[in-house]
């Protein structure tokens, strides 16, 4: 099955306002704080389409060199519209229940509202009012080292995704839970965390294999009910002498819906930052990798059938290097990806695009602190 080649204008606009305050005060001799807030956000986007007055034929695709002529552009076609609006006030109490514990109280109250035009022409408009959503932490100061932590959070999260019938799903609702320690060493100067969470949601958008958008070439979604992730993420950062930094992240997790079966699975399970920087006099000399474990996803291709994209478990290196030449002039060097690894950033839901990860790169900047 042949596709015709397409000229796109997208434009994407965004204008966000979040003012706040806070307001210590005191009760039964302990030292308080609340924090009230008002956000609001503003989303425009565009898209212009060109379609080709001729197109000519590639050919054999596996004797193509990879070279096509530029096609005649036809005149300008409205192609997608959507304008997304957001209003929210929110408010966190902390209350210092005794000297080594400290609860915190909060809540959302948001309006969403969304109105667009799809590429087939069809006009839609949803919003969702007066969305409450609270949460709550408690905090356990064990010693000067450690803290312990509980948090609960109220979930909703409108999304984009459309079924096979061409609706957009519901908002994703749900509840997340987190305990954890953290720790902070040398006077502060090095810090580490544990974490365990569980996230329980509705209406996460799933692939709905075997059937696409009508009208479209993207892929159908459906929402899952009763999907749960569980997880825990480890983290350690910042000086452990004083020219040595690290900063090592490690996070696993698994994600399952109410029948047991696998969602997110384009989402890797388990990944890996490790990054350390050494000073040697004015020069600092840095390097380390972020790794991720395979991931696969199920889509639909133009003709109809279910394909599972791969990709394996892979690992990207860099290397930085500082030099301070003089008090207010200093250079940087930085070298991404060093091995040039050739690596997938999304399987898509289109199924005829992936995007390959950016390769080996090197960026060097001059800085001047006046």
């Amino acid at each position: 099955m042949g596709a015709l080649p397409a000229w796109y204008d997208v434009e994407r606009k965004q204008d966000n306002i979040d003012i706040y305050g806070n307001l210590p005060f005191s009760l039964s001799g302990r030292d308080h704080e609340v924090t009230v807030g008002l956000m609001h956000s503003k989303q425009d986007f565009t898209s212009e389409q060109r379609n080709p007055l001729n197109a000519p034929p590639v050919g054999n695709f596996y004797e193509w060199d990879g070279s096509y002529p530029e096609p005649e552009w036809g005149p300008k076609t409205p192609h997608t519209r959507k304008e997304t609006e957001q209003l929210g006030g929110y408010g966190v109490l902390r209350l210092s229940l005794a000297d080594p514990l400290t609860l915190i109280l909060g809540s959302r109250i948001t309006n969403w509202d969304t109105e667009g035009i799809k590429s087939n022409g069809d006009f839609y408009d949803f919003n969702h009012h007066q969305i409450v959503t609270p949460y709550a932490g408690l905090i356990y100061d064990i010693n000067d080292t450690y803290s312990a932590y509980v948090s609960y959070t109220d979930i909703f999260n409108p999304q984009d995704e459309q079924d096979r019938n061409g609706n957009y799903l519901d908002p994703v609702e749900g509840k997340n839970y987190e305990t954890g320690i953290k720790a902070e060493y040398f006077e502060g100067r090095l810090n580490a965390m544990i974490s365990v969470f569980r996230i329980d949601q509705d209406n996460l958008a799933q692939p709905d294999v075997g059937y696409l958008v009508p009208g479209t070439t993207n892929q159908a979604s459906y929402a899952a009910e009763g999907t749960t992730s569980i997880g825990y993420e480890f983290e350690v950062s910042g000086a452990i002498t004083d020219d040595w930094n690290l900063m090592f992240g490690w996070s696993q997790f698994q994600a399952e819906d109410a029948e047991g079966s696998a969602v997110n699975t384009a989402q890797p399970r388990r990944t890996a930052t490790l990054f350390t920087t050494y000073k040697l006099n004015d020069l600092t000399l840095g390097g380390g990798f972020n790794w991720q474990s395979s991931n696969y996803t199920r889509l639909t291709n133009p003709l109809g059938n279910s394909e599972e994209i791969k990709q394996g478990s892979y690992a990207l290196a860099h290397l930085m290097a500082n030099y301070q030449m003089t008090p207010e002039l200093s250079a940087q060097l930085n070298i991404n990806n060093l091995f040039d690894e050739k690596y997938y950033t999304n399987s898509g839901a289109w199924f005829s695009q992936l995007a390959y990860g950016a390769p080996r790169s090197a960026n060097l900047t001059l800085k001047y602190d006046f």
